[in-house]
């Protein structure tokens, strides 16, 4: 009887372990999915505007998913200016009012917050030329980065002030114009 139930709680205990790896899995597809879902807008976002949404600064990719989130919605041209709802009002260059936001991606919505959040719940990261740098002088790389923090929660890549992204990225997920990084 001992011989059963010790036998029994190694298969549960090996199961439990396969199911979580299996879960890990799928939610880590599913943020890498979302990444390029997101860098597909971005990229049609571009088409449209002439430029990819420029955030405040390079620092914090955090407070930038906000402008990500506003940029993608149609509601601020790259440089953070309002884009009219009234396709009579719109600029010629921006030409009109287009919401891009992908439906599946996780979103919080609420008076305080409008942004995108991965599948561990946490801000995606975004990084491109700041709007104060208009010449692109800081910012070599020719497009965005955006990123997820991973499982962890804890933000490893760095990425420079000219778009250089740092070999060891532990377990965050990065993508830009050409795909994972």
């Amino acid at each position: 009887m001992v011989t059963v139930i010790s036998l029994l709680l190694l298969i549960y205990a090996t199961l439990t372990g396969v199911a979580s790896a299996y879960k890990d899995y799928v939610v880590r597809n599913r943020v890498t999915a979302d990444l390029i879902e997101l860098a597909v807008a971005l990229e049609r976002y571009k088409e449209i505007h002439g430029d990819y949404p420029r955030p405040l600064t390079n620092v914090s990719g955090e407070e930038n998913g906000k402008i990500l989130y506003a940029s993608l919605k149609g509601d601020i041209n790259p440089f953070g200016l309002s884009i009219p709802a009234d396709p009579e009002n719109v600029d010629p260059v921006d030409r009109k009012k287009v919401n891009l936001v992908p439906a599946k991606i996780k979103k919080i919505c609420n008076e305080n917050d409008m942004k995108f959040i991965d599948q561990f719940n946490q801000d995606y990261l975004y990084y491109y030329a700041t709007r104060g740098d208009v010449n692109n002088e800081l910012w070599q790389r020719p497009s965005f980065v955006l990123g997820s923090k991973g499982m962890d929660g804890i933000r490893t890549v760095q990425i420079g002030s000219d778009g250089t992204v740092s070999p060891d990225k532990g377990d965050d997920m990065i993508v830009g114009n050409t795909g994972m990084l």
